[in-house]
């Protein structure tokens, strides 16, 4: 886990990266490296199974899966499908505690 401080507050963050419509979301930095198949769900309610993680209370939850481009990266694989889970643990005026658990899959 770690800490990122901006010179922007946690809504104006949520809104310019994170929020559904954003303008710089990460589906769109994805596409912007060339990611390919790429799907993303909206923010929804967790189902019983993943309303939490760990023992921690999940609000929120979204998934974006992509097949990741590592030809320059790997001379085994080309591409590597994987799905971000995003889960939304805390969200206040000053603070934003976002899980990203990352699922690779070998084709």
């Amino acid at each position: 886990m770690f800490e990122i401080f901006l010179n922007i507050n946690v809504k104006q963050f949520f809104t310019q990266y994170i929020n559904d419509e954003s303008p710089n979301s990460l589906n769109k930095f994805l596409q912007k490296r060339g990611e390919t198949k790429i799907t993303e769900s909206k923010w929804a309610e967790p189902d019983v199974a993943e309303a939490s993680y760990n023992g921690t209370k999940v609000k929120q939850i979204k998934r974006i899966s992509a097949e990741l481009n590592v030809k320059n990266i790997s001379t085994i694989f080309k591409v590597i499908p994987t799905t971000k889970s995003l889960k939304l643990i805390d969200q206040t005026e000053g603070l934003l505690r976002i899980l990203v658990l990352n699922k690779f899959e070998q084709t």
